[in-house]
Parts: C-alpha cells; structure tokens; sequence
C-alpha cells in the first residue's frame, strides 16, 4: 500500500514596529496582518479542528506586538475607524454588487472585532488554546529574525536562539521543540546551537538536501540529521509552487481579490482623508473592491461568491496534486514519504484574500483523503529511520543562497553589525559583575543590536520598498547603541534615562546578557583575580620611631602609614632600633 504524509507550516513575524508615537505607518503592517491573516486563519483552524495537520512558527516581534496593551488599543481604534468607512462606503454603493461588498466587509470587521474581544485582545489567547489542546503545533523563530549564517559570533547566535525560546515559554507556557530559521537560512554550526538549546527540528529549501553529503538515499521525501543532530526538513518546491508561485500559484486567479487596487487610491481626497494618514498621505485602508480581472489596468468588481468558488476548486486541485505525489513516491518507506510545505503565513489573506479560507477547505475536505502530519509527531515514529548528512549554507530566497540579504544595496549593514556584536562582549567582560541598573545598561545595548540585525531592513532595502523606514531604524538602533555603551564605560549611570530607554522600544522585558561572556573571560577573571593575590607588595619599613616610643613626628608618620598599607592589602615588615 502506497502511503505519504502531509503537513503545512506557517511562518508568522513582522518587524518590531511598536512605536511610541501613535500613527506610524509601518504600524498598519501589523494591523493588516491581524485584519487579513490571523483572525481568518484562527477562525478556520477553530471550525475545522482537524489534529496535527497546521504548524505556526511565531516570531518573537509578533509575540510582543500582539501581548502589548498599546497595540491592542490602537488596533481597536483601527477597526472601528474602518467600520465608519464601511458605513460611508454603503451610502456611495449604487448597484447591487457594490452593496453585497460593502455588506460582506461590514459583516467581516463586526466578526473581526467580536474575535478580537473575545480573545481579550490579545488574539495569541486563541491560537494558544488550539495549542494547549494540540490541534496546532505552535513554534518559534530568531529573537529579532536575524539572518544567522551572517551573524558573526557563536554568542549572538545563542543569544538570537534563547531570547526566542524564552519569549515563547513566556507566551505559550512551554518551551518550543521546533524553530523557523528566519529565511529558512541554514549555515554549519547553527544545528549545533539549535540542539544545544533544546531545539529538535527546523526547515530548510529542498537544494539544501539534495545537494548534501553524502546525498540522502530519499532525497527530499524525508527529512535528514545534521551532524549534530538536528532535523532538517526540505520543503516541497513543487507543491509550494502551487501557492507562492507569482505566475502559476492559485494567488493569481482572475477572480481572486486585487491586493493593489485600495479604495484609498480611487476616492476623492475629502472623501478618503479622515481614515489615511493625518499627514496627509494616502496608506491602504484594507477596503478593495476589485478582482484580478486580467493583466490590464481595467478591474471588474470584486465577487465574493465566485472567490470562494475558485478556493473550492483549488483546494480539490491541491489534495489531488498530493495524491499524485503519493501514488509516484508512496513506495518509499523507512521513513514513508513526506511533503512539508512551509510558508510565510501573512501570505495566506495579506497578499492572497482567501488564502485562510483555502487552508480550512484543504483540511475540511483533506482529512478524510489524505494523512496529515506534523513534523514533531513525524519525527516521534520515524526517527529511528533518518539518514545523517553534511548541509552547506542555503535559504529559500533568490538563487537559494544569500544575494537578497548582502548585496550593493545593503553590505553596509554589516560591519556595523559585527562591531556592535564586538562591543557588547567586550563591555559584558568588563562588566563581569554588574550592579543592578550596570546590567540594564548591557541588557540595553543588546536589545538595540537586536533591533538593528533584523533580516527585515536587508531585505527591504534589496526590495526598494520602504527603504527610508529600514534605513531610518537601522540607523536609530545603532546611534541608540552607541549612546549607551558610552554612558556605561563613561560612568554615566542614570536610572531615568535607561528607563526611558526602555520604554522606548519595550521588546523582550528581560535578556540574559551573560550568554556574551564566554568561557575564556571566566578563566580570565579567574586569572585577574589570582594574580591580584600574587602580586601584593611586601615591603620592608625602616624607622626609629614608631609608638609608644615617640620623639619627634616621625613616630605618628610611620604608624598612620602602615595602617594604610595593611588596609591596602599589602605586606609589610617594620624594623626599629633597638
């Protein structure tokens, strides 16, 4: 009998983007992925509650942005301020598809905001039900998704790994068995560090296991051993495809809703400007009304009945597509075959509308079909039956390597990087015991290196999209950096400016900043401290004088400083005249 498992993987995570001041741009980001991405995908995870078949790596960003009570109030205000645009957009409907839109996106925000109450604003509440319950398995990634393999030092990759760990712990009340690689970026040496830190598994690009060594006798049909011990699961390139594919994916039919085309862009000015940027600056407000259509310009409206036609025919198009593999691969046993298939997971309703709805028909109409499996219970059965392999360095972005996160466009970003990575042990070592608020100071600096190595800002930067804004943080963590260690070497110790430091970009409350001090700057203040006791000074006094005995002033000179010598530590030995 043939036989092969499936499993989906959704990798959750935005930049930091909580700003102190109300009304940034990038906030809607976050926004837009709650609206689009995670409340449709929570509600089709709770109607269907199929077991082990959904995985969500959640970055540490995300954790904090959903749990922060600013961000939660504002979201709220961002919801209802788009519900009075609904309102105004049902007095401008003139035919009867309009109004059914407008009828569906008022119905849609209600349901958005009834979930988010619900969760008591902090949507991580459902998603951690469905995990406490195991209908998901739930991950984590890199503290502030690092590009690891670019990371210079062993420390700031553990930092990166157990910072995210206990965030996780922090949310989810456990720790996590899996860990995204943010870009799927694997490099030698990070397995060991993974392992190290209680992690069992991670994801990596198909290329990365076909072209290992030795190659693996299944190729990409089952996950293989890091030298260390870590599994490595390749993703399914041509299942993927079927989805994040620009020219081929399901995304991309005609009947799918237009991500481009925001009422924002087509409304008059005075219409439009209580519900854009106070700044006068049009930003999507999430409301589009139109269709793919075609390649043109010219857009038909968009039909919420035929969208979910499509996802009903794609959904039966993708399980078929499994089963093909099953019947070509299903042979394969110790260990059966697997298809993992791992995604952005704003993919699904940011960028594709109806991706969540996809994802529940793929379980809703897939669980009587096909096997669906997760990676952790994968490896529960199988692992016996994993081959061991060397894997070199590769991602999932443009040519399977790096061009994307180090080029002409951003290099720059990188010497910085290391010498922030430089600074901090350096300063960690000199700072070997801290006072309290010493230790805020170090655990300051790391939080804005952190902030600054963000794999986000390359990336932007390589995609020329909002540059200024990658730029702009870069910059801000670094010169916020830079201030800090030069407070603390200066002896500059203020409790209220770390505190406002802090609240500035309030990210991960507690860092263990004594993953920076290694192994040889313990030897070395052991050393410090051994030869401190070595090198006291003995030292032979000579007088004539010294107490009782007393003729002149010289006497009270000599007792006064031998007093001083003993209390300094040093050895000495007085000879009078007898």
């Amino acid at each position: 009998m043939k036989e092969g498992y499936f499993s989906l993987v959704l990798h959750a995570h935005l930049p930091y983007v909580r700003h102190k001041e109300q009304g940034r741009l990038e906030e809607r980001w976050l926004f837009e992925a709650i609206t689009e991405s995670y409340i449709p995908l929570l509600w089709e995870l709770q109607k269907v509650e199929v077991e082990d078949v959904v995985t969500i790596s959640f970055s540490p960003p995300v954790l904090e942005m959903l749990s922060d009570t600013i961000i939660q109030e504002r979201f709220l205000d961002y919801i209802i301020k788009t519900e009075e645009l609904l309102n105004k957009e049902g007095q401008l409907a003139k035919t009867e598809e309009e109004q059914n839109l407008v009828n569906f996106y008022k119905n849609r925000y209600q349901n958005i905001k009834t979930t988010f109450v619900a969760c008591d604003k902090n949507i991580l509440n459902g998603f951690r039900d469905l995990f406490e319950r195991r209908i998901i398995r739930c991950i984590t990634s890199a503290a502030t998704h690092a590009f690891l393999p670019f990371v210079k030092t062993k420390a700031a990759i553990r930092s990166q790994v157990r910072e995210a760990v206990h965030c996780f712990e922090k949310h989810f009340g456990q720790k996590p068995k899996g860990f995204w690689l943010p870009e799927c970026a694997f490099a030698p040496g990070i397995d060991r560090i993974l392992i190290e830190e209680g992690i069992s598994y991670t994801f990596v690009d198909e290329h990365a296991v076909l072209n290992a060594d030795p190659i693996p006798a299944k190729g990409s049909g089952a996950p293989i051993y890091s030298p260390h011990g870590l599994v490595l699961f390749p993703r399914h390139t041509s299942l993927s495809s079927k989805v994040w594919s620009s020219t081929l994916g399901y995304p991309g039919d005609v009947d799918y809703r237009e991500f481009y085309r925001d009422i924002a862009y087509e409304r008059e000015w005075e219409y439009i400007k209580p519900f854009v940027h106070e700044d006068g600056i049009r930003m999507d407000t999430g409301i589009k009304h139109k269709r793919i259509t075609g390649e043109g310009e010219s857009k038909a409206i968009y039909v919420r009945d035929w969208a979910e036609g499509k996802v009903d025919r794609h959904a039966d198009h993708f399980l078929h597509s499994i089963e093909q593999e099953i019947n070509e691969h299903g042979e394969q046993c110790y260990p059966p075959y697997i298809m993992m298939t791992p995604f952005d997971a704003e993919l699904f309703g940011h960028w594709w509308f109806e991706g969540p709805d996809w994802i529940g028909q793929i379980i809703q109409k897939g669980k009587d079909r096909i096997h669906f499996i997760s990676p952790e219970t994968y490896i529960d059965r199988h692992y016996q039956d994993f081959e061991t392999a060397h894997v070199s360095f590769s991602t999932w972005g443009r040519d399977g390597y790096g061009d994307v996160w180090i080029n002409d466009k951003n290099q720059h970003l990188y010497r910085h990087h290391h010498r922030m990575e430089t600074d901090i042990a350096t300063v960690v070592a000199l700072f070997a015991c801290p006072t309290d608020i010493e230790r805020r100071y170090l655990k300051q600096m790391i939080r804005e290196w952190m902030l600054a190595v963000s794999s986000d800002w390359a990336f932007i930067i390589d995609g020329d999209s909002a540059v200024q804004y990658a730029n702009e943080r870069f910059s801000t963590h670094l010169y916020r950096f830079d201030v800090t260690k030069d407070k603390l070497l200066d002896g500059d110790i203020d409790e209220q400016w770390i505190a406002k430091m802090e609240q500035s970009f309030p990210f991960l409350q507690d860092i263990d900043e004594q993953v920076f001090f290694s192994a040889h700057d313990a030897y070395i203040q052991t050393k410090k401290s051994k030869n401190i006791e070595e090198q006291k000074r003995s030292i032979l006094m000579l007088s004539w004088e010294f107490p009782p005995m007393m003729v002149g002033g010289l006497s009270r000179h000599v007792y006064d400083l031998s007093r001083a010598m003993a209390q300094a530590g040093m050895m000495f030995m007085l000879l009078l005249r007898m």
